[in-house]
């Protein structure tokens, strides 16, 4: 991670100037985190998933103190939740993870990068199994710890059901589709 003078000062003004217009020391410190993701996971050939990916998990984890500091309002999750232990443990996360994709990738040598890369990178079944376990949960109320606090939130007994009737069929729906569409890549043999 090289980092100049000029980049230095410019991040620690900005870090400085957030801080003090939200008037919360942890607006400057996300901002200073957002700065690191940024330059630990950068890599030589100007991919920017990598960077995106955690970026997005780190407004997924500020938005909230981000809207606060800057238009004086709060959400109801602010108001409900002891939120800035949650911001910390995110934000901490978040450097945690770049912090190891940083260090991953100084120790796989990178190829050069004008050098060809294979078209797929994993085998299309292994990227299959992985759909499937990330997405195995999303029909259920317990598939997702968001959607759990948010039902208990809303403290309407009758969301759940609510709630279970547009999931179960769109599961069940997006389970029917997956399904017949393996069993037509099968019957084709594009597998």
């Amino acid at each position: 991670m090289r980092v100049n003078y000029s980049e230095l000062l410019s991040v620690t003004l900005v870090t400085v100037v957030g801080g003090l217009y939200a008037d919360d020391w942890l607006v400057g410190a996300s901002i200073l985190v957002l700065w690191l993701i940024w330059k630990l996971t950068m890599t030589r050939d100007g991919m920017f998933v990598v960077p995106m990916a955690l970026t997005f998990q780190w407004v997924q984890s500020t938005i909230g103190l981000f809207y606060l500091g800057l238009f004086g309002r709060s959400v109801v999750a602010i108001q409900r939740s002891d939120w800035r232990p949650m911001v910390m443990i995110g934000l901490g996360c978040c450097l945690t993870l770049a912090a190891g994709i940083s260090l991953g990738l100084r120790l796989v040598k990178a190829p050069p990068v004008g050098e060809e890369r294979p078209e797929f990178a994993f085998p299309f079944k292994l990227l299959l199994i992985a759909y499937a376990v990330t997405v195995g949960g999303f029909g259920l109320v317990v598939g997702s710890l968001a959607n759990l606090i948010a039902l208990r939130l809303a403290q309407d007994p009758r969301l759940w059901l609510r709630f279970h009737g547009y999931s179960v069929p769109f599961l069940l729906l997006s389970g029917a589709l997956v399904y017949g569409w393996l069993r037509w890549k099968e019957a084709t043999a594009l597998f």
